[in-house]
């Protein structure tokens, strides 16, 4: 039967298991497992569909029906939660939860993934290894190439966890470079995490207003009253805008670079929002 580890949403390693379970087993069927858990028969057929969650009374005969031992059966729990958090700091928690209760030969890079937006410092110097010619002599040099910088130390972590993440590599004389690696985006942490990630680079962009010179920096605002019909408009706009900046970056070879920049486009209400029609 499929690994109920290999899974992050329980939903669809129920629907892989029951399968599975069906197929080898001519008894096995939704009448069976309804009259084995107490689960009604609507309810179940709700869940494999995704419309519903089990509950916590139900997680312990659904595991005893699919033949979960006692870790196993602790890991589901703890994916039903995942599955029912619904803020961004209750799946970042249960996504943490779930991380560390998988066995470590089972550990797969969603951790890893989870970890690359917890700090902007690890996108910066992804970025800056395009240009900046690293071989892992000094990590101190290279952690004083951010602003602000960090430790040697910190600046390896960094490096280690791209590394693993696949997203840098070593040229034949040991130069790092960034790969042309993707970071997953397909499971539920991703926007909790990014919403997080974004956070903490508007932090620093704050920061940046004092820390850089104003030659080296373009920090504008604009306040206008617009209809929020307006707003897909804009997004518009400032898609179109990011599209043409990531073109002027793609043209320029990678050499001519001498700076990694973020860029934060922040525009949102400063006032009270319109009740909802609804």
């Amino acid at each position: 039967m499929s690994d109920i580890y290999d899974h992050l949403d329980y939903q669809a390693w129920l629907r892989e298991a029951w399968e599975e379970r069906r197929t080898s087993d001519r008894v096995f069927s939704l009448r069976y497992a309804a009259q084995k858990t107490g689960i009604d028969h609507s309810l179940l057929v709700k869940i494999l569909q995704g419309k519903r969650h089990l509950t916590d009374r139900n997680i312990p005969v659904m595991a005893k029906l699919m033949g979960l031992d006692s870790p196993r059966e602790k890991y589901l729990s703890l994916m039903v939660a995942y599955a029912k958090a619904k803020t961004d700091e209750q799946i970042r928690y249960a996504f943490e939860k779930l991380s560390a209760s998988r066995p470590h030969s089972r550990e797969r890079l969603e951790a890893a993934h989870y970890e690359y937006f917890q700090s902007w410092r690890h996108v910066a110097i992804r970025s800056l290894l395009d240009w900046y010619e690293f071989r892992g002599e000094n990590w101190e040099e290279l952690g004083r190439m951010l602003l602000p910088p960090v430790s040697g130390r910190v600046a390896k972590e960094s490096v280690d966890l791209l590394e693993r993440l696949e997203l840098l590599s070593r040229d034949p004389d040991g130069r790092y470079r960034p790969s042309q690696a993707h970071v997953s985006t397909g499971e539920r942490w991703h926007s909790a995490a990014v919403r997080a990630f974004q956070k903490e680079v508007i932090e620093l962009s704050q920061g940046a207003v004092d820390r850089v010179p104003r030659e080296r920096r373009d920090v504008s605002t604009l306040t206008v009253a617009l209809s929020g019909k307006c707003l897909e408009e804009i997004r518009t706009v400032l898609k179109e805008a990011r599209s043409q900046i990531i073109k002027i970056a793609d043209r320029l070879p990678p050499e001519e670079s001498d700076m990694v920049y973020q860029l934060n486009l922040q525009f949102f209400p400063v006032t009270r929002l319109p009740a909802d029609p609804k």
